[in-house]
């Protein structure tokens, strides 16, 4: 009896170690789960037999998950051997249920780069983990591995028939009227069946005659790293028509360059066209004085000025400012020098009034004052001008003084080079008033040059007076056998408190006996005097205006016939390759200029619209400028200059899927895991990963700092919910350029929160301490799970020991 009682014991005891199990987690542990994952190469694309260094291929890769399998599983990544790289990402995400592998995943396509060195193997592994009924990683991470060899059973395959297709979804007709803007969306798909990469789209105004009334501003987005098959974009931009375009129709092309994935170039057109409903003439404003009594000096008085609509449209926000004003002349006393005016219509008068006054020394019967008026027509564009309008006053006679000269004294043979010659004459006063603070300047270019002193000042020049000045000049040794202009400049004030200088010249010829054939010892120079660049920093794959000044630095010889030629050609490495351009003209333009003459010391600027590159490399260009022309007499000349051109490539930041790792509950850490890849053709800097939402964090941001070309970023943020329910947050990723400029990416995510269970629930007591990740770890990882197992083993070892202890003590028993 009391043997059984002893059994009884520990059968209870074994049955009381049990139930402190969930009822879920002992049935996990009896069964007994089979998977059956399998992988193959099933086709790859190679372009030709030779296969070197650097050349890319394609290849598809099959998985399958066997029917007999007893669990989903979810595939995670993908590395490939030694000989090979991986162009694309290296994540996969996917699902595949038992014997469905066909339907969810049909192959995993990536593109390789063939390293060299002879092995001709491709290699690969796939990383996977089973995953339950509701989607939770049931195992660690497995792996599974596949190879085969670019032999002569590999099929050549001419891989452009696998060509994507760039095409708007319809022709959409825009419709504007004369001087309208307007914001545009175009959608277009690629229907070609196969992905569209390195999508580049070019829109132009197709010219027609000397002028296009549509222009073409705002484009939004021109660059797509790639397009899926059916995958729909958006072209964004905006159309303006000229005020005064004709009504008709006019079209705009739209081009597109790509690839598919094995790098076959393909290229397409569309055309839109534009609709110009009406013909729009402008508003044109004009100012007057209403004043019909002229203002005294020192008094105040109401400026009255008008203004006009002479156009065909209406004038709206008029604002209207007085320039040009000053104490000793005419000045705003009270309010504003600027004034408004709502509209005005077509034809229509409208009048704004000004307190001013004019100073009380102010001579005359005028004194003008300018006005800056601003407008807008209905178009996107605020129209401005200027006028000059003439106060009426009641203030003093002018004295003005009035100089000029005679007596011209200039030598009357020919001069020889390195010869000094003698230049004089008379300045007269012809008037009753002083004239004050004159300059005279004699000047004779390059070829006359001052011997003695040429400039003279004078602080007061009496009225009626007379003076006599002379300067000694020598011809230089640059100087032709031709009559050379010197000239004499009087500079002067011509009445008390006048601020306006009064300027004049006369001219003196002056013979020299230089070189006939007109060889003098300086040559004419052609340099770029002056450049832009707009924009300023290029994008490749964008165009850009670049405008030259092509400038005669000689003082007297004429350039003509003046040729010049745009190059650039960027080297490889060591500067022994020569790789080609990264600059071409726009379609009708040229990189060659002609400028049949440029006078001495003269510019002319030249301008033409470039295109860069999608693939140009982050730098700044050399430019090289090349220049033939003649002298004169048809002597051939040749000059190069040099400009530079700064370059950037376009950022591209890709998202992968956001994923909430295992069930999500109240109060209990919940992880956001995604990657960011880089998949631009430039570095970025001060890249910044984060998590916005109601909820509570953790560690929600992680600063990468320098995010380089082509590589990828892990994010695993925690956070804690706060409430049940249905909870939107926002991943952000904000980074900068390398030219500075800040972008910030957000990409929205949703999760369904549950409420939390009670220690009841969770097979432990009310008491019970359970960690706050518990919730989403496997059964396995769980401490408690360790330490109930632990329990029943030792209180099952120690039934064991018990039960051999009283059998031996049995038989001793008994042997006695």
């Amino acid at each position: 009896m009391k043997k059984q009682n002893n059994l009884l014991a520990i059968f209870i005891l074994l049955i009381f170690s049990f139930s402190l199990f969930p009822f879920k987690m002992i049935q996990a542990l009896e069964v007994d789960q089979h998977v059956e994952v399998s992988t193959w190469i099933d086709k790859i694309y190679v372009p030709s037999n030779k296969l070197e260094a650097g050349d890319t291929l394609t290849v598809e890769i099959k998985v399958s998950n066997a029917a007999t399998s007893t669990r989903s599983v979810r595939l995670k990544s993908i590395e490939f051997g030694n000989g090979f790289r991986c162009l694309g990402s290296t994540d996969i995400t996917a699902d595949l249920t038992p014997g469905n592998s066909d339907k969810e995943l049909p192959y995993i396509s990536r593109k390789l780069e063939y390293k060299g060195g002879g092995n001709r193997t491709i290699r690969y592994t796939i990383t996977y983990q089973e995953i339950d009924d509701t989607g939770k990683p049931a195992t660690p991470i497995k792996t599974i591995e596949g190879s085969k060899a670019i032999d002569d059973s590999v099929t050549i395959i001419d891989t452009k028939k696998y060509q994507p297709r760039i095409s708007l979804v319809n022709d959409e007709v825009i419709e504007l009227g004369a001087g309208e803007y307007k914001k545009v969306s175009l959608p277009f798909v690629n229907a070609g069946g196969f992905t569209a990469e390195d999508v580049t789209v070019t829109i132009e105004s197709s010219k027609q005659g000397d002028k296009f009334p549509i222009l073409v501003k705002d484009i939004q987005k021109l660059y797509f790293s790639s397009i899926r098959k059916d995958g729909i974009n958006y072209l964004e931009f905006g159309v303006q028509a000229d005020r005064t375009a004709e009504p008709g129709v006019y079209p705009i092309t739209i081009k597109y360059e790509y690839t598919n994935s094995s790098d076959d170039k393909f290229s397409g057109t569309d055309t839109v066209y534009v609709r110009v409903s009406e013909t729009q003439m402008p508003a044109r404003l004009s100012f007057g004085v209403k004043n019909t009594a002229p203002i005294t000096p020192g008094q105040l008085a109401t400026l009255e000025i008008t203004a006009s609509n002479q156009g065909k449209a209406a004038a709206k926000n008029v604002q209207i400012t007085l320039t040009g004003l000053k104490k000793d002349g005419l000045s705003v006393i009270e309010g504003s020098s600027t004034s408004y005016i709502s509209s005005i219509n077509p034809g229509e008068t409208k009048s704004v009034q000004f307190k001013v006054m004019a100073a009380g020394t102010l001579e005359g019967n005028v004194e003008p004052v300018n006005i800056e008026y601003t407008y807008a027509d209905g178009t996107s564009t605020a129209q401005k001008g200027t006028q000059q309008i003439f106060v009426s006053l009641n203030g003093k006679a002018f004295g003005v003084s009035d100089l000029f000269i005679e007596n011209i004294i200039a030598p009357d043979y020919s001069v020889g080079v390195g010869e000094d010659f003698t230049i004089g004459f008379t300045l007269v006063n012809n008037s009753k008033y002083n004239a004050k603070n004159v300059k005279i300047t004699l000047d004779g270019g390059e070829i006359l040059k001052p011997k003695s002193q040429n400039i003279y000042s004078l602080k007061e020049f009496n009225a009626g007076a007379k003076k006599n000045f002379s300067a000694t000049f020598w011809a230089g040794s640059d100087a032709e056998y031709r009559n050379y202009p010197l000239e004499i400049k009087v500079e002067y004030l011509p009445y008390q408190g006048a601020t306006d200088v009064v300027t004049f010249s006369q001219y003196a010829g002056i013979n020299v006996d230089g070189n006939k054939n007109g060889n003098s010892k300086s040559k004419p120079r052609v340099i770029i005097g002056e450049y832009t660049v707009n924009p300023q920093i290029v994008r490749a794959g964008q165009e850009f205006d670049l405008s030259l000044g092509f400038t005669n630095t000689h003082g007297s010889k004429v350039v003509q016939n003046l040729k010049a030629t745009l190059t650039i050609n960027e080297k490889g490495k060591d500067d022994k390759e020569d790789t080609g351009t990264v600059f071409t003209p726009v379609s009708g333009q040229s990189n060659m200029f002609y400028i049949a003459e440029l006078s001495p010391s003269a510019t002319i600027i030249k301008n033409v619209r470039m295109y860069t590159v999608p693939d140009a490399s982050p730098k700044t260009y050399e430019v090289t400028v090349e220049m033939e022309y003649e002298d004169a007499n048809g002597e051939a000349y040749t000059e190069t200059a040099k400009i530079g051109i700064p370059v950037q490539q376009s950022t591209q930041i890709d998202i992968g899927e956001i994923r909430i790792d295992g069930e999500v509950m109240v109060g209990s850490p919940t992880y956001v895991i995604t990657q960011i890849f880089n998949t631009g053709r430039t570095n970025i800097k001060n890249l910044l990963i984060s998590l916005e939402g109601p909820f509570e964090k953790q560690e929600a941001s992680l600063f990468v700092g320098n995010f380089e070309q082509g590589n990828s970023e892990y994010f695993e943020g925690v956070i804690i919910p706060t409430q049940a329910g249905e909870c939107n947050g926002e991943l952000i990723v904000s980074y900068e350029e390398i030219t500075g400029e800040k972008q910030e990416l957000r990409v929205p995510f949703t999760m369904n929160v549950s409420e939390s269970f009670s220690p009841e629930e969770m097979g432990m007591e009310p008491d019970g301490m359970m960690p706050p990740d518990m919730e989403n770890k496997p059964f396995y990882k769980k401490p408690v799970v360790w330490i109930i197992t632990v329990i029943v083993v030792a209180l099952g070892a120690g039934a064991f020991i018990f039960i051999k202890k009283k059998r031996k003590q049995k038989e001793m028993t008994l042997d006695e």
